[in-house]
């Protein structure tokens, strides 16, 4: 324990900083997840180390009453690696030279049900998988791909890939609640393999509650992995009819669409975004999709209620054709003459378009900023340690660009509550 919050159960019984929590009620803790889940109950016995010596605390308390104990991590044990040699990985299309963190491929179920990351649940055993049940660990997000097992064996490079049809059956016949992703890589899982998965995954709602589609993403260094291409705006339709006429079989048979494509498909080609029903209260904003629509919808239902001063917007090339068409109706409406900057992934490569994946030093060189203006820039450029895929602050650029930095969410609301300010 690094702390001991005050207040607390612990404190009143007098539990040491720095002594080490063993068992609750005769089982051994060896994660959070344990600790979460034994220490909810009304009457525990607590076996805690301290110093040379093991110490038991028989508790009662209320249901879910916190006891104040305070661990040094949010997983109490060292995430899990991932053993997948994914064609896709991200992670292997990263330069040299960054923080150390960014390199590191996490496959765990824990940070599924904590985070929201996707795991390809290639690295759970049967214990491991009756454990998300005893817990009640879900929903939990799961990476499928591909239904077909050589199709995803291709893709994921690990001979446990082959398991993930008798893995979505168990956790379904359990009653645990799962979304899923697709990273549709041309050439791999983007034909009849996706129609076909995404017709086999109909059968795993209603514990299957969405499905969301993403393209690859690919950087400019992929000179050592597979040759993948990315999508073209023409194959980026094709992409969209199949899917609409997917979503058309599941609404009949489902009563949902089940499954919801990326935003950057429809930006790719060209094509108008859904409305907002279609994505059925937006379960997997947080995966790129729905998101654009969202924002449009916001900034278009709320107005700005106090003074406005000189507003310059930066973002990714994808979404800059929109923001640049939004801001120019706010100019009209409010005769002012902001500014929308897009800025080019030079740093990952020029088919990086999201704005989550702009660095700073790609930020500074491209974007002029002119004497009063503020700079407005997307909080997904920044991680929760406040710094840039390049390792930038938000201080750091303000000083680099001698302007001032407003950092805002992603919602339309957010932006037109900072506008006002």
């Amino acid at each position: 324990m690094i702390l001991i919050e005050p207040g607390s159960i612990a404190e009143e019984l007098g539990i040491p900083v720095g002594s080490r929590l063993l068992e609750i009620n005769g089982r051994p803790i060896l994660d959070r997840l344990d600790y979460w889940f034994l220490s909810s109950a009304d009457e525990l016995s607590l076996v805690m180390a301290e110093g040379d010596e093991e110490v038991e605390y028989i508790i009662e308390k209320d249901y879910d009453e916190s006891l104040g104990l305070v661990f040094p991590d949010s997983l109490m044990d060292a995430a899990k690696h991932c053993h997948n040699h994914c064609v896709f990985c991200f992670i292997d299309q990263l330069p040299e030279g960054l923080r150390q963190t960014l390199y590191f491929k996490d496959d765990d179920s824990r940070l599924s049900f904590l985070q929201g990351n996707f795991v390809t649940l290639t690295n759970l055993t049967q214990t491991d998988l009756q454990r998300i049940v005893d817990y009640g660990i879900h929903p939990i997000n799961v990476s499928i791909h591909s239904l077909d097992p050589l199709v995803r064996r291709r893709m994921l490079g690990n001979p446990r890939s082959l398991e993930i049809k008798s893995q979505l059956d168990f956790l379904a016949q359990k009653q645990v609640r799962m979304n899923g992703q697709i990273v549709l890589v041309p050439g791999y899982n983007d034909g009849p393999d996706l129609e076909q998965t995404l017709e086999e995954l109909m059968d795993y709602h209603p514990m299957l509650q969405s499905v969301g589609i993403v393209p690859v993403g690919l950087t400019k260094f992929r000179d050592k992995l597979p040759r993948i291409t990315g999508f073209t705006p023409k194959a980026a339709g094709q992409i969209i009819q199949r899917v609409a006429r997917f979503q058309e079989r599941a609404r009949d048979r489902l009563g949902t669409r089940l499954a919801f494509l990326a935003d950057e498909f429809y930006l790719l080609a060209d094509q108008a975004l859904p409305p907002a029903d279609d994505y059925e209260g937006f379960l997997q904003h947080e995966n790129g999709i729905g998101m654009v629509r969202r924002f449009i919808d916001e900034l278009e239902g709320v107005r700005p209620s106090g003074p406005l001063s000189p507003r310059h917007f930066v973002t990714g090339t994808a979404f800059y054709p929109i923001l640049k068409s939004l801001v120019d109706q706010l100019n009209i409406q409010y005769n002012e003459t902001w500014k929308v900057s897009a800025v080019t992934n030079r740093f990952l490569g020029e088919t990086i378009t999201v704005a989550g994946l702009v660095t700073a030093r790609d930020l500074i060189d491209q974007v002029v900023v002119e004497q009063g203006e503020t700079l407005f820039v997307c909080e997904t450029m920044f991680n929760t340690d406040g710094l840039t895929l390049d390792d930038y602050s938000k201080a750091d650029i303000e000083q680099a660009m001698n302007t001032r930095i407003e950092v805002v969410a992603n919602h339309g609301q957010e932006l037109l509550k900072e506008l006002s300010c």
